[in-house]
């Protein structure tokens, strides 16, 4: 663990990440140092009693005292951008297949933009999802675009974390850091991590895979971000790499428990294709 690297981004932090759980899942390592958690999503409109089962999470969260959430409702965008290369925009992603779910996810964007800016006004130190969405969900790389550019304006350091699936590799290739950006690993409390997930499991709250297996370390980058480009050179994380089951059918189904997030991928689509947006 780099101790003074961690002390460092630790001063004045904010954890931003878009739903619940999601703070243990990519951000287990320092979601017990932070100042501050916000969670941006509560409600699923697919699934209405999800939002009453995550508001039991959060009432019973060890860190409850620093959680505040934001309670906006997910925007059935899942699956919708063009993977395995899709389109980044300064709102998240380009939504495609079907105008009504873009148009909720861009005035989605403003909503978050609006109810962060006086959180992330006062932090000195930022966390939040990385600009290829960890595993590849629409709704990450909206809370980074967001965030990101909030922090910008206010000069304020933002840290991504090194998860990547096979689902988002190609977005995060087209990424590259200054080498001078700094970097720090962070060891994870696997068992806290674990526990916490059980309370998420307990109350039929948890969008995972039953048989997760927590990384024992994470990496955050440091550095501001912007839009992809074609830099001639530059450096990535170690990464946490996650397989996921190929993009191919509407319903999937992985070993173990399917998660929530994954049985949704193509379930959204209904085959009649609508126009591009």
């Amino acid at each position: 663990m780099n101790v003074a690297g961690l002390s460092s981004a630790l001063k004045g932090s904010v954890l931003v990440v878009a739903h619940p759980d999601d703070e243990i899942l990519w951000f287990g390592s320092v979601a017990p140092h932070v100042r501050k958690i916000v969670i941006c999503f509560l409600h699923d409109p697919a699934k209405p009693e999800l939002s009453t089962a995550r508001s039991r999470v959060l009432a019973d969260h060890p860190l409850a005292d620093r959680i505040e959430c934001l309670e906006l409702t997910e925007t059935n965008a899942f699956g919708r951008a063009m993977w395995p290369n899709p389109e980044p925009t300064d709102f998240g992603v380009k939504i495609r297949g079907s105008r009504d779910i873009a148009r909720t996810y861009k005035e989605c964007a403003g909503r978050l933009r609006a109810a962060l800016t006086p959180i992330l006004d006062k932090a000195d130190n930022i966390f939040t999802h990385n600009p290829w969405g960890e595993y590849g969900h629409e709704e990450h790389l909206m809370v980074h675009r967001v965030v990101t550019s909030l922090a910008q304006r206010n000069n304020t350091p933002v840290w991504y974390n090194n998860y990547v699936s096979n689902w988002s590799q190609q977005l995060a290739h087209r990424y590259v850091f200054d080498p001078r950006d700094a970097s720090f690993g962070v060891d994870v409390d696997t068992l806290f991590m674990q526990d916490i997930a059980e309370l998420y499991r307990k109350h039929d709250a948890w969008t995972w895979f039953d048989d997760y297996q927590w990384f024992a370390n994470e990496r955050m980058l440091g550095g501001a971000d912007a839009l992809p480009t074609e830099p001639r050179f530059g450096r990535t994380l170690p990464l946490n790499f996650i397989r996921l089951p190929e993009r191919r059918n509407k319903s999937v189904q992985p070993g173990g428990k399917i998660t929530r997030k994954a049985r949704r991928i193509w379930g959204r689509v209904t085959g009649k294709e609508e126009q591009d947006v």
